[in-house]
Parts: structure tokens; sequence; C-alpha cells
């Protein structure tokens, strides 16, 4: 009895070891499919980094024009708001926000790092985001009036370091 369990053990692992290796070479052949249409972390990718990309109730679309758009650029690798930032964000967005309780705030944030490492640039501008975020907040606007985007870059060097503030009424 135990030698017809072994043969019939034998036997069903020799049928389903074609089938597996079939599987795992699907598997391996989709995964290499999925990799292949990625673009590569070499590839420059156009963005436009004045569109925020949030989703929107149908009631509350939103219109954002140039003169919307308040930028300033920072130093590589900075994450902390300067003096001099801080007074510029104070003079041009906070009084604005102030006199008009209805305008929110799209905070996209840039950084142009090493391009060895593909996550330091996405780390950076997200504390970037959240530096500038907290400013605003230090000074009593609320958080639900503020939407932080950190930004991935492409590899041509430019005004990748930078803020982009973006009012949205």
């Amino acid at each position: 009895m135990k030698i017809l369990l072994r043969i019939i053990f034998l036997f069903t692992f020799i049928l389903l070891l074609p089938l597996q290796s079939h599987a795992e070479e699907k598997a391996r052949e989709e995964k290499a499919r999925i990799d292949n249409s990625e673009p590569s972390l070499n590839t420059n990718i156009k963005r436009e980094t004045t569109d925020l990309d949030i989703a929107r109730s149908p009631e509350s679309r939103t219109v954002v024009n140039t003169n919307d758009v308040i930028s300033f650029n920072m130093a590589p690798l900075q994450v902390e708001l300067t003096a001099d930032q801080k007074q510029f964000l104070k003079k041009y967005v906070l009084e604005r926000l102030s006199k008009n309780p209805d305008l929110r705030l799209g905070i996209q944030s840039l950084a142009h790092t090493n391009k060895d490492d593909k996550f330091e640039s996405a780390r950076i501008a997200l504390a970037r985001g959240l530096e500038v975020r907290q400013f605003f907040l230090d000074n009593k606007i609320p958080a639900k009036r503020l939407i932080i985007q950190p930004l991935g870059v492409s590899d041509e060097q430019g005004d990748d370091d930078r803020i982009d503030i973006i009012v949205l009424k």
C-alpha cells in the first residue's frame, strides 16, 4: 500500500512539474512586460508644474490663472524656509488668504537631487511642501485650505528647486 501511494505521489509530481514551470514562465513574462512598459529613471518626462492634479467634486471646479501662481526658488537640498522666504509668503500669500476665507492653496514642491537615488527628490519635495504647509498652519490658516503636491522632476537642470503656490478659488 505504501509503495502504491509513493508511486501515485511520484506520478502526480511528474505530471504537475511542467504545469508549474509553465506558470512560473508566464509570471516571468508578465513581470518583464510590465517592467518594460514603465519609463526608466533616465527618461526625461516633461511635466506641467502649474496644473494642480487633485480630485474635485463637480460643484467645486477650479480655474487657475497664471496670476494665481506664486513661485520662489530654494537652495539645493534646502528644506526649511529662510526668514526672507517667510517674509515673502507673508507679503504675497498670507495677506491674500487672510482677506478671503474662500481661497485655498495648492502647494507644489519640486526638488532636483542626486539622479542615482530615485526617492531622494520625492523626500525633499515632500519635506518642502510640509514645511510650507506648517508655515501657514502656524499663521492660523486651516489645514482644509491647504493641498500639498510634491512633484518629481526630470533629469534636466532648471528651476527644479522651488515651491509653486497656486491660489485656488
